[in-house]
């Protein structure tokens, strides 16, 4: 997630540096100002733009909305639109379990404990319901993995059995 900080004074730099690395389907826009996502709907209408806070009424050109705190009226409002509903600050246990409840129409949890949520994910099976396992990427992947002991090594590949993220280790490490 990017966050253009102000009215998007240097959303053209961001586009570009997006751009540069590829990183336009990683890659999601967020901002509290209606103005730095609207010059990033022009720069980059393709790159997905979250609005935070304010009017959920008003998303403008936005796909999604988040809040610190959830609002039936809003999670109806956005449901009929066609819009993502996320919640932000998500941090204990009792929130994560009650937001994957597929009642609340909150479809993305923004959290400080990334582990935690991903414990949970995979204590309800979420990962299995909605995802099916598959061998990805088709072309070459370059990633440098830091393991426990310290040392860095590059993977070349990576592919998900059963839940899990297998990497293919470049051979002479």
């Amino acid at each position: 997630m990017l966050e253009p900080k102000g009215n998007g004074e240097n959303a053209k730099r961001i586009v570009k540096l997006v751009n540069k690395y590829h990183l336009q389907k990683r890659v999601l826009f967020e901002s509290f100002s209606d103005s730095a996502l609207s010059k990033l709907a022009r720069l980059a209408p393709e790159i997905p733009r979250t609005q935070l806070a304010g009017s959920y009424k008003a998303i403008g050109r936005s796909q999604d909305f988040a809040a610190s705190f959830y609002i039936s009226d809003a999670d109806n409002y956005l449901c009929d639109k066609n819009k993502k509903y996320m919640l932000w600050g998500v941090n204990s246990s009792k929130q994560m379990y009650k937001f994957l409840n597929p009642d609340k129409g909150v479809t993305g949890l923004l959290t400080d404990l990334p582990i935690r949520l991903a414990k949970i994910l995979q204590e309800n099976n979420h990962f299995r319901i909605h995802y099916q396992s598959i061998i990805f990427p088709t072309e070459k992947l370059a990633a440098n993995l830091k393991l426990k002991n310290g040392n860095q090594v590059q993977a070349d590949q990576v592919k998900l059995v059963n839940n899990q993220l297998w990497y293919h280790v470049q051979p002479n490490m």
